[in-house]
């Protein structure tokens, strides 16, 4: 009787230290993903801030130069616009 007894907890505690390794699996792989997911944003939002910073800059030349020269045409569209007129 105690010899099942002996199997029955060796087979239980190695149900358990199985169980264990898995979850350590589990536990690693999420982390790596979470790793991912940071580097991913943090890369995703300095392009857009970089993007953001670049429109600005846009935005305030075409004010100066609008600012210089109230007609003057800064993109070609605006150029073949006049020209069908």
């Amino acid at each position: 009787m105690s010899n099942i007894k002996d199997q029955l907890k060796n087979q239980l505690i190695k149900a358990h230290e199985a169980t264990l390794k898995e979850t350590q699996k589990f536990l690693e792989h999420s982390l790596e993903f979470n790793n991912w997911a940071m580097e991913t944003n943090r890369k995703y939002m300095q392009l857009e801030q970089s993007l953001w910073h670049r429109e600005w800059k846009v935005s305030y030349l075409e004010k100066k130069l609008k600012a210089i020269d109230p007609k003057i045409k800064l993109y070609e569209e605006d150029i073949h616009y006049e020209k069908k007129k």
